[in-house]
């Protein structure tokens, strides 16, 4: 009886051995090859995709320890089919760095609103924790889906070259970051709702202001590596000035 116990283990083990090999190669793969291949986004939305998928399917219990096997090997599952979808159709019709990028950046932003307005719908409602546990990334995986088409027809409007794709990226940052910044700074006490449906609609409006500033710059890809330092550090000064404010020490209160 022992023995039959343990041969579906051995069995289980083996397919998870086998899947992390080929995660090992896809991604050794994405290092190495050159682009468009999508970059390591696409591997890392596909797992994200495939634990979303686990929680609507199981709800809480996906927490149970077998359930939580099954998400980690649909998660690698679906990593890797979503790596090679990219791939493949970014191949087939032949798409730049800056076209697979905004697809991936509005796919990324598309499940952050999904999220913002599954919180806001249902922050005041009485579901139990398995309802919870399955509406939260269904909408999330509703607005990653709608960002993938919502940004392949953005970049097929207009061309889209490298550092167009990073200013859009950081201007859809920058909107979702906004709403939470205003209120900590002016220390809001209502309702986190009202946050989290700003966060949706702030997002939203971040990448059409990205889009509309792109709008036939064609950015170099070092120029959108330029914009992104400076995004980076006028960030982390803001971010010191207001520790030092906070703690008093160079411009005491």
């Amino acid at each position: 009886t022992s023995s039959s116990d343990q041969k579906p283990c051995l069995l289980l083990l083996l397919l998870l051995v086998v899947l992390l090999l080929l995660l090992l190669l896809l991604l050794l793969f994405l290092l190495f090859s050159p682009p468009p291949v999508g970059r390591l986004a696409a591997l890392a939305q596909g797992i994200g995709v495939g634990w979303g998928l686990t929680s609507v399917i199981l709800g809480d219990k996906i927490v149970d320890g077998d359930n939580c096997r099954i998400g980690f090997g649909l998660s690698i599952l679906t990593g890797i089919g979503g790596t090679v979808a990219a791939y493949k159709f970014s191949r087939s019709h032949n798409l730049g760095v800056g076209h697979a990028d905004v697809i991936g950046t509005s796919s990324l932003y598309g499940g952050l609103t999904g999220l913002m307005t599954a919180f806001t719908v249902l922050g005041s409602t009485d579901f139990t924790g398995s309802e919870w546990v399955r509406i939260i990334p269904a909408s999330a995986l509703i607005g990653s889906a709608a960002g993938v088409m919502l940004g392949h027809a953005a970049a097929k409007a207009q061309p889209y070259s490298a550092g167009d794709a990073d200013v859009y990226r950081l201007s859809g940052l920058i909107g979702a970051a906004l709403p939470y910044c205003v209120s900590s700074a002016a220390s809001f006490s209502g309702d986190p709702e009202i946050v989290t449906a700003l966060t949706a609609v702030s997002t939203v409006a971040g990448l059409y202001v990205g889009d509309r500033l792109v709008h036939g710059k064609d950015y170099s890809a070092e120029e959108g590596n330029y914009i992104s330092l400076g995004t980076v550090g006028g960030a982390l000064l803001g971010l010191g000035l207001a520790v030092m404010v906070e703690a008093g020490d160079f411009f005491p209160l």
